[in-house]
C-alpha cells in the first residue's frame, strides 16, 4: 500500500503553495494511501492533482482540483471550489461557505463519482451559491444531494437524486433517465 500523506495539526502548519500541487500517495505501490490536508488555513494558488486513497483537502480561499484519482474525497473551501476532472472511487463530499461549486472547463475530461455525492454551496453562511457540474461525460453512480442557487447537474447515464435544495432553478441533463427518491 502507498504512504499516508498527513498534515501536522496546529497553528503555523498550513500548506501554502503558489503554483500547481501534485500529491501521489501511491507511488509504485499496488494501492494508494490516504491524504489528509485538512487545515482550514491551507492556500493553493494552482490546481491540486490527487492520486490517492481516502482524501481530505481544505482551503481558506478558492480551491481548484485538477486531475483526480482518489478513494472517498472530502473537500472544503472558503471560496469557489472547482472539482476538476477524473474519478472518485468512493463518496464525494464538497462544501463551500457560500461560494460556487464547478468543474473543469468544457473539453476537459468529466467527473466520475462511484459513490454518493453531497454538494453544498451554502455551508454555514445561509447564502447559497451556484452548483454547475455540466460536463456531458459526468457519471454520478450513487445518490446526488445538492444545496445551491441554482443547481445544474449533468450525467451521461441515469441520476439518482437525494435532497436537492435550491433557492433558484434546478437543471438536470441526462443521457438516460432520472430517479427521484
Amino acid at each position: 500500500q502507498g504512504a499516508l500523506v498527513n498534515q501536522l495539526a496546529g497553528a503555523g502548519n498550513q500548506v501554502v503553495v503558489s503554483g500547481t500541487t501534485t500529491v501521489d500517495s501511491q507511488g509504485g505501490a499496488a494501492s494508494a494511501g490516504a491524504v489528509q490536508l485538512s487545515q482550514s488555513g491551507n492556500q493553493f494558488g494552482g490546481a491540486v492533482n490527487l492520486k490517492s486513497g481516502t482524501t481530505q483537502v481544505n482551503a481558506s480561499g478558492a480551491l481548484t482540483l485538477g486531475t483526480l484519482q482518489t478513494g472517498a474525497l472530502t473537500v472544503g473551501s472558503q471560496g469557489a471550489l472547482n472539482l476538476g476532472q477524473g474519478r472518485v472511487q468512493g463518496d464525494l463530499n464538497a462544501v463551500t461557505q457560500g461560494a460556487a461549486i464547478t468543474q473543469a472547463a468544457a473539453g476537459a475530461a468529466a467527473l466520475v463519482v462511484d459513490g454518493n455525492a453531497n454538494l453544498d454551496a451554502q455551508g454555514a453562511t445561509g447564502t447559497a451559491a451556484a452548483i454547475t457540474l455540466n460536463q456531458a461525460g459526468n457519471d454520478f453512480k450513487g445518490t446526488v444531494s445538492a444545496k445551491g442557487n441554482p443547481v445544474w447537474l449533468t450525467d451521461a447515464n441515469t441520476l439518482k437524486t437525494g435532497a436537492i435544495t435550491a433557492t433558484g432553478k434546478v437543471r438536470v441533463v441526462l443521457g438516460r433517465r432520472k430517479e427521484c427518491p
